[in-house]
């Protein structure tokens, strides 16, 4: 293969050109052919025809898991450099991947570059790597792939190329106090690396899931492009994958999209044994960021100082995740229709709080989706036993986000002060704070609400809301000085400043 044949093709196609370090791309017309350059970096190696064959074959393979409108097949180029047939077998000089060609406005690095990222568009990114992550599943991963060792590898190889180059004094600090960061994370969650590889949590996943790699068609998102030449880089653990695509927005300064995302994730997935390492996750994707950024400074005279600036941002974007934070517990009360998982989702947005949905979750330990009807399935999923595994999982739960030093907002109906108490001592015996915030809403406005109520996951109707009415236990002198009362038709904008007072005192954000 020789950049003389992509040249010709070049001309012979009428197409345009692009470039990547390990790659050709001609796009013509609605169709793109992909060459792999004849390189061997390492980490991947096109050195040889058959090499570069079997790329292609992999690439078609794994991309069209998850986009095969994209990708179509694996062609061959026959005949000479200055004189080649595409699509012709006969006697192969070189293989290519053909795809189809989309509107690059759509990707999503560019929609956010542009502001258009939307709160919907967040859900749907949510909605389609969770499909993804469900469709992969597997068992034990082969060849210790998501092993310890193949765990703490990537992430100190990070800081010892990152530390061959030269950088200020204030990044060497940096790096200083990240490189340590990052080894106490692999000794403090080398148990939980190896037993999320034991319970099936890495799988054949994408490996390069940024912003970039993702495209919107129409109200879904397309993931495509994923790492081919390299198994040890795709089998990973699901939380390595969704971290790439957190880090990228919280580096578009859509941090409160990246909350959104990860507890859309959670809620489909169920995934929150994922929390404990999700922050080694996000500072690895960061890191390597700053690697790449660190090594095209040396390698670009012209742009260097851009790079290097570039290199320390993702420096102390890494340094931002490591940075404490403060778990509390925030309890979602009020009766059916009165607007509580409404609030508790913008809430959990604006404090980068785990939201943990009852009615979610209690689906999800009788084998039901979120929309599904426990009638239609013939269950009874609201007896005392059901609530009582419910409330006990919910706590497992709560436990699981606070321990992982975050902010957990447990949305429920709340009504019985016991259940209440619950939680709250629970907070109290874990040295946390916790608050309440009760929604309210007048019964016309319920009543429209729970007529109007469509694929939610919640089964409640009016009947649910008048015997909740009345059984509500009021709260007791322990909890008035903790309770927020909020009308859910008129939410004051600055909730999440009220609450970040009530969980952090003295803060005022």
């Amino acid at each position: 293969m020789s950049e003389k044949l992509v040249r010709t093709l070049e001309a012979r196609l009428d197409a345009k050109l692009v470039e990547t370090h390990i790659s050709w791309l001609l796009l013509a017309g609605d169709l793109v052919y992909k060459f792999k350059k004849p390189v061997d970096l390492g980490f991947l190696d096109f050195s040889t025809l058959t090499k570069r064959r079997h790329a292609c074959e992999e690439e078609i393979r794994l991309n069209r898991r998850t986009a095969p409108d994209i990708y179509r097949d694996v062609i061959a180029i026959s005949g000479t450099e200055d004189d080649p047939v595409v699509d012709d077998a006969r006697a192969p000089i070189e293989y290519a991947v053909r795809m189809n060609r989309f509107d690059d406005s759509r990707l999503l690095d560019n929609l956010a570059r542009k502001g258009d990222f939307s709160t919907t568009l967040a859900t749907a990114v949510a909605e389609s790597v969770a499909a993804f992550h469900d469709a992969i599943r597997t068992g034990t991963p082969p060849a210790g792939y998501g092993s310890v060792d193949a765990v703490a590898g990537p992430a100190r190889d990070n800081f010892a190329d990152i530390g061959k180059l030269d950088h200020v004094p204030e990044d060497q600090d940096t790096l200083a106090a990240l490189q340590a960061w990052t080894e106490r994370a692999i000794t403090d969650l080398s148990v939980m690396f190896s037993a999320r590889r034991h319970e099936g949590y890495v799988r054949e996943c994408h490996g390069d899931l940024h912003l970039g790699n993702l495209y919107q068609q129409g109200e879904k998102v397309v993931l495509f492009d994923c790492i081919e030449f390299n198994p040890a880089l795709r089998w990973i653990d699901v939380a390595a994958d969704i971290a790439f695509v957190l880090m990228d927005l919280m580096d578009h300064d859509l941090e409160t999209h990246a909350h959104l995302l990860l507890n859309e994730y959670l809620a489909k997935t169920g995934d929150y044994g994922c929390l404990p390492v999700l922050d080694f996750y996000l500072v690895y994707r960061a890191m390597v960021r700053a690697k790449v950024s660190a090594i095209r400074a040396r390698q670009d005279k012209t742009h260097g100082a851009a790079l290097h600036k570039q290199a320390t941002h993702y420096m102390q974007l890494a340094s931002r995740i490591t940075a404490p934070r403060e778990p509390a517990m925030i309890l979602m009360c009020g009766l059916s229709g009165t607007g509580k998982t409404t609030v508790a989702r913008t809430l959990a947005q604006g404090i980068g709080a785990i939201h943990l949905r009852s009615d979610v979750e209690r689906k999800r330990l009788y084998g039901l989706g979120p929309n599904d009807s426990s009638h239609r399935h013939g269950l009874d999923i609201y007896s005392p036993l059901a609530n009582e595994r419910t409330f006990a999982h919910l706590q497992s739960l709560a436990l699981v986000a606070i321990e992982s030093r975050r902010p957990v907002i447990v949305d429920a109906t709340f009504i019985e002060l016991d259940l209440r108490r619950r939680f709250t001592h629970m907070a109290e015996r874990l040295g946390v704070p916790w608050t309440i915030v009760e929604c309210t809403a007048t019964q016309e406005e319920v009543g429209r609400r729970l007529a109007a109520r469509t694929g939610d996951a919640s089964e409640a109707g009016m009947a649910q809301y008048i015997a909740q009415r009345e059984k509500f236990e009021p709260f007791d002198e322990s909890e008035k000085a903790h309770v927020l009362r909020v009308d859910s038709s008129n939410v004051p904008p600055d909730l999440g400043r009220q609450v970040r007072q009530r969980i952090q005192p003295g803060t005022s954000r």
